[in-house]
């Protein structure tokens, strides 16, 4: 397998792991780096290098170029690194190593203040037409106990730290033990919180909980001025101009704290036809403002709809590729790979490059209350029978569910008998480095390449 999709070259380019920083050439050849970038490299920090990310790139022993990923993923990953990821597939196709969690997603409160079309939460879509999982909202020891399950659990399959997504079936700001979680988590547990929310709820506890604890803080835009947002969400009594406000108080409570190099702060917005000709100035906003970075993704096609009937306009395009200009070393912008449809469908097209294993249940699996789940589409996440097991408090009880019999069993006819899937890309990724490594007889190694000026 020689798969080498390469990224964009201009400019100096440096691959970065643990071991070695390396230049790479526009001809691809690399060399190691000089001392004087390797030591200024060698300070920054995790944040600082996910903010320069070029993408995923990997050597052979003979240090040339045989597998490149051209897109950073920055707020998809973070703060786990990209080459972190291809890491652990590398060494569970070369080595059969067992497979640790890498990333566990929450969903641990049912509620919220918006009504968001389009809304995929459980909250918003599912929920109401099935009864909600009973386990909901486990008191605070409870969750710690689940917490250190999980990080004990990854630790002995040699991960430092577990990605703790933290999103509710609704509004996440809505669970009372929140601050003291999160404070717990990471202090306890070595566990990062990416924490995802409108920020409409948040009280000056929570806050002050996620800037001195937290990796990432996301804030969700319904919509991207006045009028739209309140279109979206479906409320008026929470703002666009509060949550700019809600972001400025959070960037300024971040440099209070002393933390502006290691917490992420970053803005996810949908593509919507309301919104062509307003994203540059909404992201020069969030720029002045402070923040690292802006998502924009497509979203599903709302029910019954042929997502090819939305192309996205001219005037989209043009607004979408102004706003990449304000890119750099302090403002991320991450944009759809493809500019062609506003809505999408994450159908599995391609069987033949599509994983016969759900990497993704194994490695990033949802936390529903006290149940872990195989993933997060909601027929699935409240299915009993895709339930891996309910933690009960019992110590080591997740090494009884989380069997090699267990999982097989759980996720059988999976993702065979899936028409979609939510962690497509995870799936794609790991596979095709699976697929890189059985095909080599020689050692592998990964870098996350960075764009680093001289």
């Amino acid at each position: 397998m020689n798969e080498i999709n390469k990224m964009n070259r201009n400019g100096k380019i440096y691959l970065v792991n643990k071991e070695s920083i390396k230049e790479l050439s526009e001809d691809g050849k690399c060399k190691d780096a000089p001392d004087s970038i390797r030591f200024r490299i060698q300070r920054l920090t995790r944040k600082e290098i996910a903010m320069r990310s070029q993408g995923l790139v990997v050597l052979n022993q003979k240090d040339r170029v045989v597998f490149e990923e051209p897109d950073s993923h920055m707020q998809h990953f973070f703060p786990i690194l990209i080459n972190e990821f291809a890491e652990v597939a590398y060494k569970y196709a070369k080595f059969n190593s067992p497979l640790p969690i890498l990333s566990i997603d929450s969903h641990d409160v049912v509620g919220c203040d918006f009504k968001c079309i389009d809304c995929l939460s459980g909250y918003g879509l599912f929920v109401t037409k099935t009864k909600v999982y009973k386990n909901f909202e486990p008191k605070l020891e409870s969750y710690l106990h689940i917490l250190s399950e999980i990080a004990e659990y990854s630790k002995k399959r040699g991960m430092d730290f577990v990605r703790f997504e933290q999103s509710g079936e609704g509004n996440p700001d809505f669970y009372k033990y929140r601050p003291a979680l999160i404070k717990e988590a990471k202090e306890r547990y070595s566990m990062q919180t990416v924490y995802v929310t409108t920020g409409s709820m948040m009280s000056d506890d929570l806050m002050k909980a996620l800037v001195e604890n937290a990796a990432f803080i996301r804030i969700s835009f319904p919509g991207i001025d006045h009028r739209t947002y309140a279109l979206y969400s479906r409320q008026e009594k929470y703002t666009f101009e509060d949550s700019i406000e809600r972001l400025k108080l959070l960037v300024k409570m971040r440099k209070d704290a002393g933390r502006e190099r290691e917490l992420l702060i970053g803005a996810r917005v949908a593509l919507r036809p309301e919104y062509d000709a307003l994203y540059y100035n909404f992201g020069k906003t969030l720029k002045e403002i402070g923040i690292d970075g802006i998502q924009i993704v497509k979203v599903l096609a709302p029910e019954g709809l042929n997502y090819k009937d939305y192309r996205i306009s001219e005037v989209c395009k043009n607004q979408l590729k102004k706003l990449q200009t304000l890119s750099d070393n302090t403002f991320n912008v991450t944009l759809p790979k493809r500019l062609d449809y506003i809505y999408y469908e994450r159908v599995i097209t391609d069987r033949r490059n599509f994983p016969k294993i759900c990497y993704s249940a194994r490695i990033q699996p949802v936390l529903l209350g006290s149940g872990l789940f195989v993933c997060t589409k909601s027929e699935i996440m409240y299915d009993e029978n895709r339930r891996f097991g309910d933690f009960k408090g019992e110590k080591g009880e997740i090494e009884k569910f989380l069997t090699e019999d267990r999982i097989k069993k759980v996720t059988e006819g999976l993702p065979k008998t899936c028409n979609t899937c939510g962690n497509i890309f995870d799936n794609l990724l790991f596979e095709k480095i699976v697929r890189l490594t059985k095909s080599r007889k020689g050692p592998l190694k990964f870098y996350i390449a960075i764009k680093f000026n001289d």
